[in-house]
């Protein structure tokens, strides 16, 4: 655990991108204050929306260094076990795709500053206090 971080940990979900992402206070060193990206699955019914993870993640550091793209093998394994279907992984692809060049990857290729990272439509949301329940303390 990061120091000074705390154990609540925020999600925030772009349900028309397919994406999740979180900052972990566990990540140390030179990963502290990176975001983590899910790829996910999303299914809404009636109130609920159910979220699932779809095994392909970002971890976005600071400002100057490389994102990483982490865990295909997973997603390979998933595809090759059945659990994706061929038709979910195009889908998955594609949505993972939209989210590096929208966010991520700079029109013309060259490297500086992400286009829309954190994205904007979260800007308002990171920076809001949260309050504790009574469950969480």
């Amino acid at each position: 655990m990061r120091p000074g971080a705390s154990r609540m940990m925020r999600y925030f979900v772009l349900l028309d991108e397919s994406i999740q992402l979180c900052q972990p206070p566990t990540f140390l060193g030179h990963d502290a204050g990176a975001w983590y990206v899910d790829l996910i699955s999303i299914v809404e019914d009636g109130d609920i929306i159910e979220v699932t993870d779809r095994d392909i993640d970002v971890i976005v550091p600071g400002p100057g260094r490389p994102y990483r793209v982490v865990d295909l093998h997973e997603f390979g394994d998933a595809i090759e076990s059945g659990e994706h279907t061929v038709e979910d992984a195009i889908e998955a692809l594609r949505a993972f795709q939209a989210f590096l060049d929208t966010h991520l990857n700079a029109p013309d290729g060259s490297p500086g500053p992400w286009p829309d990272f954190p994205p904007k439509a979260i800007e308002v949301l990171v920076g809001v206090a949260v309050r504790r329940g009574p469950a969480s303390r």
